[in-house]
């Protein structure tokens, strides 16, 4: 089974407190910008 470990889908508004607490502390990231820690949820499930 192949996995995708390229794409990273939007988690802008999801209720996840990381990811909202990094856009509080500047709301004007630019697309692609990822917090610093990185947990196998961030990526998409397999099929």
């Amino acid at each position: 089974m192949k996995y995708d470990f390229e794409t990273l889908p939007s988690r802008k508004d999801t209720g996840s407190t990381k990811w909202d607490a990094m856009y509080a502390k500047n709301p004007n990231l630019p697309q692609g910008v990822i917090p610093l820690s990185v947990a196998d949820m961030e990526f998409c499930n397999p099929p």
